[in-house]
């Protein structure tokens, strides 16, 4: 604090800005520059730094302007201004206090402004209901779990709890390097396009999956950890993860208080993500790496969820809906230690069961890709000419598919690369990893029935038929099934699944390497007897799509490309979380869930 202005006039705002289009490098020098200018003519003086959405407001405003401060501030200088709210956290400067948003928009706003900080539409008793009506349809399913038994000890209200899933996936980080991220996402959000439009009457108690707006408004990061730090020792991915999965268990135990006083629940139902980051997190000795590679190889447990793998229990019969594994579900642990996930209160005996497949890597990146090799060759059979030439016909058809059905082709060309396919000794499957690529693929197979009368072909297109039905169907429904859909979507699934097989069987038979057969099926066998199972039970499904990751894997992708642009090891993991708070600030704002005070 001084007495003197640093200009020597009576006017207490002044603007010291940087010169238009300086890159943030630029930016940070002339600021840096203007504080030891300050210091040198100054010192000692108090000081300190902070944004601030309208300069005038608040130095002079009667409610907590600096000029009504009790510390008696001199002036304010603006070191620099943007008509962008999320250009600050461009600049590698250290923003500590950006970490504690919520803080600092009290500090900004004041205590008073901030009360009115929500969401631009709330109906708090609307939401009440549907979170209770969400628990009610939940403990049909699970009547075991703690959750259940805190509401009856009064210890937590359901209608003010929300359900939860954990996500972790590794995204491409700079120098191509993995990049963890892990974040948290509830299980009821705004919909989807499909469902939206089927539904003409709104219900009071609507509860839709949770794939529509931005991925920041419906994500929250928990943590991101570069992979220099966790490749050599899995302790530092562990201290994460457990660090996770306590403030997932605080959240349920004790909750938040909001500013009225009310308090609030999250209960994180389980964990999501691919394979290989679920055998990660979850310790699973019982995985797809069990698969045999070798003749002389014993086969070994390939599911979590049950003992399927071994000889006596092959997975590879995964067209039948009477398993001879079903007696073993949750029979044996899977686990070679204790997972972190185990500290979040679970069903007792079902730690297992709290790890998900999802449709999104089993399908789109799994058996899709495969099912999507083998029928692109298919087709391409179809065509006249050698190989090349018979792809270039099929990417002239495809496309024009894609024109008659305004559908993005995505790949801009069909060739032996997309799939994996130097020879006729090797199993075609897609290469992409892009999820719309293998819809494109298949509802274009689809399309093309009638073209020819081959029994392989014919079986293959009634497998598309279902497979593509089954999805229709789920996108086009809310979070949770009636028995009648989700019998009907089982029914769907059992029908790819037997088609699959006999495909896969003639094609050995007439020694073609088409349609291979790997453990992910298996996850789509567990899929549609849980389906059929509960529809039998006479009870409403929870939609699988509500673990799906496909607005996850957008949430790790910008993380990811927020990390490639930080140029000090260092600094990524402070620097990402910094930035993705004031892009998420933002993204808050544009849709509706935070309002700015008007100046």
């Amino acid at each position: 604090m001084y007495d003197n202005k640093p200009d020597g006039s009576d006017n207490p705002i002044l603007y010291n800005l940087p010169a238009d289009g300086c890159s943030a490098g630029k930016v940070l020098q002339h600021a840096v520059r203007a504080m030891e200018k300050l210091f040198r003519k100054h010192e000692p003086m108090i000081w300190k730094v902070g944004y601030t959405h309208n300069a005038e407001f608040r130095w002079s405003n009667d409610l907590y302007g600096y000029a009504k401060s009790r510390d008696k501030w001199s002036c304010m200088v603006v070191l620099f201004k943007t008509n962008e709210p999320f250009s600050p956290a461009m600049l590698e400067a250290s923003c500590t206090s950006a970490i504690r948003t919520a803080r600092a928009v009290v500090e900004d706003l004041g205590e008073e402004k901030a009360g009115e900080i929500g969401l631009l539409r709330p109906d708090a008793k609307r939401e009440r209901f549907i979170w209770a009506a969400f628990w009610k349809k939940y403990e049909c399913l699970q009547p075991a779990h703690p959750v259940f038994g805190m509401a009856r000890n009064n210890e937590i209200d359901l209608s003010r709890t929300a359900a939860v899933v954990m996500h972790g996936d590794e995204g491409r980080g700079r120098r191509r390097q993995a990049f963890m991220v892990l974040s948290f996402h509830s299980l009821l959000g705004r919909g989807t396009n499909s469902a939206n439009k089927k539904s003409v009457k709104k219900p009071y108690l609507k509860m839709k999956l949770n794939f529509k707006g931005h991925s920041y408004c419906s994500r929250l990061l928990s943590g991101v950890l570069p992979k220099h730090l966790y490749q050599k020792d899995d302790e530092v991915f562990e201290t994460l993860l457990r660090a996770s999965c306590e403030d997932a268990r605080t959240m349920m135990t004790k909750g938040v208080l909001d500013a009225n006083g009310n308090r609030f629940w999250m209960v994180c139902l389980g964990t999501v993500g691919d394979w290989p980051f679920l055998q990660k997190s979850g310790h699973l000795v019982r995985t797809y790496a069990n698969v045999v590679k070798r003749v002389d190889q014993v086969a070994g447990g390939i599911c979590h969820l049950c003992d399927c793998g071994p000889d006596t229990l092959p997975f590879e019969r995964f067209a039948t809906r009477r398993p001879d594994w079903l007696a073993t579900l949750n029979t044996t642990s899977p686990f070679q230690t204790t997972p972190a996930a185990a500290r979040i209160p679970h069903a007792p005996g079902q730690l297992a069961t709290t790890f998900y497949f999802d449709l999104f890597h089993c399908w789109h990146l799994g058996v899709g890709r495969n099912f999507a090799g083998s029928a692109l060759v298919l087709l391409s059979d179809l065509h006249a000419g050698n190989v090349d030439e018979r792809f270039d016909q099929l990417t002239i058809q495809y496309k024009d598919w894609c024109r008659r059905n305004g559908a993005p082709p995505i790949l801009t060309r069909i060739n032996k690369d997309n799939i994996q396919w130097a020879s006729t000794s090797e199993f075609p499957t897609g290469t992409w990893f892009k999820g719309a690529v293998t819809t494109n693929m298949v509802q274009f197979f689809e399309d093309c029935d009638g073209l020819c009368d081959e029994p392989l072909f014919r079986l293959a297109i009634q497998a598309a038929q279902a497979i593509n039905e089954f999805f229709r169907l789920l996108y086009s429904s809310d979070l949770w099934l009636p028995p009648e859909v989700a019998r009907r979507a089982a029914e769907l699934m059992f029908r790819f699944l037997r088609r699959y097989e006999s495909c896969a069987r003639l094609s050995y038979e007439d020694e073609r390497t088409l349609f291979i057969v790997q453990p992910k099926l298996h996850t789509l066998q567990h899929c549609a007897i849980t389906l059929l199972h509960t529809a039998v039970r006479d009870m409403e499904a929870l939609n699988p799509l509500a673990f799906g990751t496909q607005m996850s894997e957008d949430f790790v992708g910008r993380q990811s490309r927020l990390s490639r642009r930080v140029t000090s090891s260092r600094q990524t993991i402070t620097r990402v979380i910094e930035r993705y708070l004031q892009a998420a600030h933002a993204e808050f704002v544009q849709c509706g869930y935070l309002r700015i005070a008007p100046s």
